[in-house]
């Protein structure tokens, strides 16, 4: 297509006919909530990832148009099954046996959930940064050993068992120089 004013308005059609399929875009959205992975740990970035993958996969069927607003029910049983064992727990715990639990309060306790994750991991950093700093800590994993000895009678070889001599004293006993050689 030749690049002309006149040509533009033909252009815009083609691509919005091409890329502007409600239907495909909508299509796109929900799959892309449904097969977000199941989290293995609990993970504050983790969390964070499907909270904001969540958000922004509402927010643009919401601009498509659609009545996101009355999905909380499925949007909040289909994102918390993506939650680590734990904090399917901690949800369990928080979401009231008798009601509903709406959308808002799903955001609200994963926004939480973040947070005191964060904080508790912010807290694990500097208690092990603090150690390593820390003299007192140094010998921690160090490991103490220990050995007895048996003193003999200073006239019995020990070798020999025979003579009142030293071991030292011996002649076929290592003999060493000033340096430490033999």
């Amino acid at each position: 297509m030749e690049m002309s004013a006149g040509n533009y308005e033909v252009a815009w059609n083609i691509l919005k006919n091409r890329f502007e399929n409600k239907c495909v875009l909508v299509h796109h959205h929900i799959q892309a909530l449904i097969e977000f992975p199941v989290m293995q740990r609990e993970s504050s970035a983790g969390l964070r990832q499907l909270l904001d993958h969540t958000e922004k996969h509402v927010r643009a069927l919401r601009k498509l148009g659609e009545p996101t607003g009355q999905w909380g029910t499925i949007l909040v049983h289909i994102i918390t099954a993506k939650f680590d064992n734990i904090t399917k727990r901690e949800w369990e715990n928080k979401a009231s046996a008798r009601e509903v639990a709406t959308y808002e309060q799903f955001i609200d306790f994963t926004i939480d959930r973040c947070v005191m994750l964060e904080t508790l991991q912010l807290d694990k950093s500097k208690s092990a940064k603090s150690q390593s700093n820390d003299p007192k800590s140094i010998n921690v994993n160090k490991k103490s050993v220990a050995a007895v000895t048996a003193e003999a009678r200073p006239d019995e070889c020990l070798a020999c068992s025979q003579g009142k001599h030293r071991l030292y004293s011996l002649s076929d006993f290592p003999q060493f120089n000033s340096s430490g050689e033999r």
